[in-house]
Protein backbone atom coordinates (compact mmCIF):
# COMPACT_ATOMS: atom_id res chain seq x y z
CA UNK A 1 0.00 0.00 0.00
CA UNK A 2 1.06 3.48 -1.10
CA UNK A 3 1.68 6.16 1.95
CA UNK A 4 0.48 9.53 1.71
CA UNK A 5 4.14 11.12 2.16
CA UNK A 6 5.55 8.88 -0.70
CA UNK A 7 2.78 10.10 -3.50
CA UNK A 8 3.49 13.94 -2.19
CA UNK A 9 7.07 13.16 -2.52
CA UNK A 10 7.23 11.66 -6.17
CA UNK A 11 4.82 14.20 -6.95
CA UNK A 12 7.62 17.13 -6.81
CA UNK A 13 10.24 15.97 -7.95
CA UNK A 14 12.33 18.50 -10.96
CA UNK A 15 11.31 22.14 -11.74
CA UNK A 16 7.76 23.39 -12.38
CA UNK A 17 7.50 25.19 -15.65
CA UNK A 18 7.62 28.52 -14.28
CA UNK A 19 11.29 27.74 -12.66
CA UNK A 20 12.45 26.66 -16.08
CA UNK A 21 10.89 29.65 -18.17
CA UNK A 22 12.56 31.83 -15.51
CA UNK A 23 15.91 30.49 -15.64
CA UNK A 24 15.98 30.21 -19.44
CA UNK A 25 15.13 34.02 -19.96
CA UNK A 26 17.75 34.42 -17.49
CA UNK A 27 20.46 32.66 -19.13
CA UNK A 28 18.95 33.78 -22.81
CA UNK A 29 19.70 37.56 -21.65
CA UNK A 30 22.94 36.86 -20.15
CA UNK A 31 23.99 35.21 -23.32
CA UNK A 32 22.37 38.79 -25.54
CA UNK A 33 23.91 40.62 -23.30
CA UNK A 34 27.38 39.00 -23.67
CA UNK A 35 27.15 38.84 -27.56
CA UNK A 36 26.48 42.45 -27.64
CA UNK A 37 29.26 43.79 -25.75
CA UNK A 38 31.05 41.36 -27.65
CA UNK A 39 30.46 42.57 -31.11
CA UNK A 40 30.52 46.05 -29.84
CA UNK A 41 34.23 45.67 -28.79
CA UNK A 42 35.25 43.67 -32.21
CA UNK A 43 33.44 46.50 -33.76
CA UNK A 44 36.04 48.87 -31.69
CA UNK A 45 38.70 46.82 -32.06
CA UNK A 46 38.10 47.13 -36.36
CA UNK A 47 37.74 51.00 -35.78
CA UNK A 48 41.49 51.04 -34.08
CA UNK A 49 42.58 49.02 -36.26
CA UNK A 50 41.91 51.09 -39.31
CA UNK A 51 42.76 54.51 -37.74
CA UNK A 52 46.49 52.68 -36.38
CA UNK A 53 46.94 51.67 -40.28
CA UNK A 54 45.64 55.08 -41.53
CA UNK A 55 48.45 57.11 -39.10
CA UNK A 56 51.49 54.73 -40.71
CA UNK A 57 50.27 55.54 -43.95
CA UNK A 58 50.44 59.29 -43.07
CA UNK A 59 53.70 59.28 -41.56
CA UNK A 60 55.05 56.82 -44.22
CA UNK A 61 54.26 59.16 -46.95
CA UNK A 62 55.36 62.61 -45.49
CA UNK A 63 58.66 60.72 -44.78
CA UNK A 64 58.92 59.90 -47.97
CA UNK A 65 58.27 63.62 -49.67
CA UNK A 66 61.03 65.41 -51.34
CA UNK A 67 60.00 69.51 -51.70
CA UNK A 68 62.07 69.31 -54.71
CA UNK A 69 60.09 66.87 -57.02
CA UNK A 70 56.43 68.78 -56.50
CA UNK A 71 55.69 72.13 -57.63
CA UNK A 72 54.68 74.95 -55.46
CA UNK A 73 52.61 76.97 -54.96
CA UNK A 74 50.30 74.08 -54.47
CA UNK A 75 50.77 70.64 -55.77
CA UNK A 76 47.89 67.92 -54.95
CA UNK A 77 48.86 64.30 -55.62
CA UNK A 78 46.06 61.47 -54.88
CA UNK A 79 46.34 58.33 -54.91
CA UNK A 80 45.80 54.71 -53.15
CA UNK A 81 47.47 52.55 -50.58
CA UNK A 82 46.56 49.25 -49.33
CA UNK A 83 43.10 49.92 -49.46
CA UNK A 84 43.13 53.62 -48.40
CA UNK A 85 42.92 56.67 -50.50
CA UNK A 86 44.85 59.46 -49.54
CA UNK A 87 45.63 62.98 -50.90
CA UNK A 88 49.03 64.89 -50.32
CA UNK A 89 48.96 68.23 -50.62
CA UNK A 90 52.07 71.08 -50.75
CA UNK A 91 51.71 74.96 -50.39
CA UNK A 92 53.41 77.67 -49.30
CA UNK A 93 53.38 78.53 -45.68
CA UNK A 94 54.11 82.39 -44.31
CA UNK A 95 57.60 81.75 -43.58
CA UNK A 96 60.14 81.79 -46.53
CA UNK A 97 61.44 78.65 -47.67
CA UNK A 98 58.87 77.22 -45.42
CA UNK A 99 56.54 74.67 -46.89
CA UNK A 100 53.42 72.89 -45.63
CA UNK A 101 52.64 69.24 -46.48
CA UNK A 102 49.39 67.88 -46.00
CA UNK A 103 48.11 64.42 -46.14
CA UNK A 104 44.93 63.36 -45.55
CA UNK A 105 44.29 59.54 -45.69
CA UNK A 106 40.61 57.83 -45.85
CA UNK A 107 39.06 54.16 -45.73
CA UNK A 108 35.13 54.09 -45.09
CA UNK A 109 33.89 56.59 -42.61
CA UNK A 110 37.64 57.12 -41.15
CA UNK A 111 39.67 59.88 -42.15
CA UNK A 112 43.19 61.16 -40.74
CA UNK A 113 44.88 64.25 -41.73
CA UNK A 114 48.34 65.10 -40.76
CA UNK A 115 50.59 68.00 -41.71
CA UNK A 116 55.01 68.99 -41.71
CA UNK A 117 56.97 71.57 -42.02
CA UNK A 118 59.50 71.19 -45.00
CA UNK A 119 62.47 73.50 -45.84
CA UNK A 120 63.49 73.52 -49.23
Amino acid sequence: MYRPEKIKCLLHRGFTLLEVLVSVAIVGGAIVTLIYTLNYHLGLLERQRTVTEGVQIAKTLLESIEVETLEIPKKIKKGELKGFQYILSLEESPLQGVYIVEVEVRKAEERIVMKRLLRR
